[in-house]
């Protein structure tokens, strides 16, 4: 039976040969085409997690001027002149330059803030006025503080000083800003070891692809048709036929 034998260089494989590329270049190839970048991103959000903030805020006690009674109502006059000097329903002596008032109800020492073109606090002293319905008789000085000289509907709220808690705002301020520079402490801390693990691995020696040679790289036959597939001299097609 006699067979064909065809060589041909162009089709000479190597021994072992899978149609892949060598692992070790391609690790170099990746390590070379995609450095190590620092995610910002993930290092701002571990700096504001370890952030230091108040859990509450701070404060302060202060003296306030706060209402004590319900607001009211109604007319209101002023008086002067002749009472100057005169002896008042609490037994002192009344001043017209005072801002003071008299209520026939308000307890005496009430604080009462009476508002028409203005507000000022006034002091109950006197009682009165009994005319014509009216709520209260400030002192001249008074009447003149709050822009009237006559008799006006004016608006009245019994006041007291109070203590009471407020926002510290100076401390709160300083609390923030010493946050802010902790959180910004951390977030370039993170950065740094960021960029060093980043060095680290660039830094990293890629593994050189091992050299063969022709003398190292055996042919492999291939069956073809009856007969064999091999190197040629010239690298020209022969056709031999094998006689049995």
């Amino acid at each position: 039976m006699s067979g064909i034998a065809i060589a041909g260089a162009a089709l000479t494989l190597p021994a072992g040969h899978t149609g892949t590329p060598d692992p070790h270049t391609t690790v170099a190839a990746q390590t070379a085409a995609k450095p190590v970048t620092v995610d910002r991103a993930s290092a701002a959000r571990a700096s504001r997690s370890r952030a230091v903030l108040p859990k509450h805020l701070p404060t302060k006690r202060v003296t306030r001027t706060v209402a004590v009674g319900p607001t009211f109502s109604g007319p209101a006059s002023w008086y002067g002149g002749s009472f100057q000097g005169q002896r008042t329903a609490n037994g002192e002596n009344f001043d017209t330059n005072d801002y003071t008032a008299a209520s026939k109800t308000l307890p005496f020492g009430t604080r009462v803030r009476v508002c028409h073109s203005g507000c000022v606090v006034v002091r109950i002293n006197d009682r009165g006025p009994y005319v014509g319905g009216r709520v209260l008789d400030l002192s001249r000085a008074a009447a003149q503080a709050i822009g009237y000289a006559g008799v006006v509907t004016v608006t009245a709220t019994p006041v007291g000083e109070r203590s009471v808690s407020v926002v510290d705002t100076a401390a709160l301020a300083r609390l923030r800003a010493n946050a802010a520079k902790v959180a910004r402490s951390h977030q370039l801390r993170a950065l740094a070891l960021a960029r060093a693990e980043a060095a680290r691995k660039r830094a990293l020696p890629a593994v050189p692809a091992p050299q063969r040679t022709d003398a190292e790289t055996p042919r492999t036959p291939v069956a073809l048709a009856g007969g064999t597939l091999s190197v040629a001299s010239g690298g020209l097609l022969g056709l031999r036929r094998r006689r049995p």
